[in-house]
């Protein structure tokens, strides 16, 4: 992710310097210094060929190392700016690479896939903002629902089902979560699977 930052530094209405597009990292004026917001690891570099600041920002890869990430080309997880963005993730039992045929234990499984990848990320289930499910067939979705409470019921994070096909038709199931590593120490006591 690169972000570009004029040279003429445009004001915001709120006092911090933006790029061209909002959803980059932004930085903040202070005593005629540029110095990154706290929430940002880059460190900006001025271009002097075209008079730009920008600013790279710090990524890490999280893998289970499935053949399906290989073969497709993504990564279970991506960590950026620190927010955790989980791929979707299905019900297969990634250490034997076999499905279970109940929607529950699919459920089951692609949480606690999640779960790791979050602990790998440096965040837990309890930092999930944002979850969707996608469910081929709507009418076994209920099923899902206690485990789903059960999971994020410390995060309570906005939710989105959509029913849809699936890659395979065994596939009952699948489960995208973005996080927020928090910004104070890891509780051991956060609620697990």
């Amino acid at each position: 992710m690169l972000a570009l930052f004029t040279k003429n530094r445009r004001r915001s209405a709120v006092g911090q310097w933006r790029s061209a597009d909002s959803q980059f990292s932004r930085l903040e004026c202070s005593q005629n210094r540029l110095s990154i917001c706290n929430k940002c690891s880059a460190k900006p570099a001025l271009d002097n060929a075209n008079g730009y600041l920008q600013i790279r920002a710090m990524r890490k890869h999280v893998t289970t190392d499935t053949p399906f990430e290989n073969d497709i080309g993504y990564s279970r997880a991506v960590v950026c700016d620190g927010w955790v963005f989980v791929s979707g993730t299905t019900g297969y039992d990634y250490s034997t690479m076999i499905m279970p045929e109940r929607i529950e234990d699919q459920c089951r499984n692609a949480l606690q896939t999640i779960e790791i990848s979050l602990k790998d990320a440096g965040a837990c289930l309890d930092d999930v903002v944002r979850v969707r499910y996608i469910v081929p067939d709507p009418n076994e979705w209920s099923k899902c629902w206690p485990i789903t409470a059960k999971a994020f019921e410390a995060a309570r994070p906005a939710a989105t089902m959509i029913s849809a096909a699936l890659q395979n038709s065994e596939m009952k199931i699948e489960i995208e979560a973005t996080a927020r590593i928090s910004n104070i120490g890891i509780n051991e006591n956060r609620q697990t699977l």
